[in-house]
């Protein structure tokens, strides 16, 4: 009995500090939070809340130093570290649905990124293509040109050539 009046105990004051957090989030700064105290809260726990949510350490996932995913914040919740068990197997079945979901949107959208990468550097090979092509069209123009040249050059050195040769 007492178990079960414990549990239900820490239910409503989780979902009350829930509520609470959604208020603090409605502000724009910690400032306008503070002067927007509930009525239900007391001016030292009000104080503490905030401070608390708004430190980095609580916003932040200490090892890596981001603030954590749904996931995350799902399994913080939801999950007791000392004993190692979920709060229940509805929890623990949602968290494995929800995570499996969640690693499949984020291995989605990294290899949306990956695509969009490879299409900006082939679209940059493609730029550097065509202006290799511009620049063989170019040469090719130019050894035409020279081919030209040597041609006429060849023609008029065939011309004096006649010319010397008849002459002696």
């Amino acid at each position: 009995m007492n178990e079960a009046i414990e549990a239900d105990m820490k239910r409503r004051y989780s979902t009350w500090r829930y509520n609470l957090h959604k208020t603090f989030l409605q502000y724009e700064s910690v400032e306008e939070a503070l002067e927007n105290r509930p009525e239900n809260v007391g001016e030292d726990d009000w104080d503490f809340l905030i401070n608390w949510w708004h430190d980095d350490e609580w916003l932040q996932n200490p090892e890596t130093g981001e603030e954590p995913s749904r996931i995350d914040m799902f399994k913080l919740t939801r999950f007791r570290e000392n004993k190692k068990t979920w709060v229940g197997d509805v929890a623990e079945n949602a968290y494995e649905a929800t995570r499996r979901a969640y690693e499949a949107e984020r291995r989605s959208t990294q290899l949306a990124e990956e695509l969009e990468a490879m299409k900006a550097s082939a679209a940059q090979q493609n730029e550097e293509l065509e202006a290799v092509k511009a620049s063989a069209a170019q040469q090719s123009e130019e050894l035409e040109a020279v081919k030209a040249k040597q041609n006429e050059t060849d023609a008029l050195l065939k011309k004096l050539l006649e010319q010397f040769s008849s002459r002696k």
